[in-house]
């Protein structure tokens, strides 16, 4: 909640969804490669409250998964999001494991 809270200015009307993605096994990846894929969908200071905000690159560059936070004006948009980004990732990195 810190993260958005500083991301968004702090008292913003924000809602959130945290994406925890596990999966063992799929192949190393540049992070880098991770912020391409995502890039129309990444939040960005400035632009309306939404987008997608990476945790950590340990996941995705060790090939366990992903964790990030998705930000919208609703908690279901914000889940739709998150939905979107993990589907991109997939289809970017293990289409037949995530």
């Amino acid at each position: 909640m810190t993260i958005v809270n500083r991301l968004t200015g702090g008292g913003a009307k924000a809602k959130f969804v945290v994406v925890h993605h596990i999966e063992e096994g799929l192949p190393p990846h540049p992070f880098a490669d991770a912020l391409k894929a995502l890039d129309e969908i990444l939040f960005r200071p400035g632009r309306p409250e939404e987008g997608i905000i990476f945790l950590s690159p340990v996941e995705i560059e060790g090939g366990r998964g992903a964790q990030m936070v998705a930000c919208a004006e609703t908690v279901a948009a914000a889940r739709e999001l998150s939905d979107r980004a993990l589907k991109i990732l997939c289809s970017q990195f293990a289409p037949a494991q995530w």
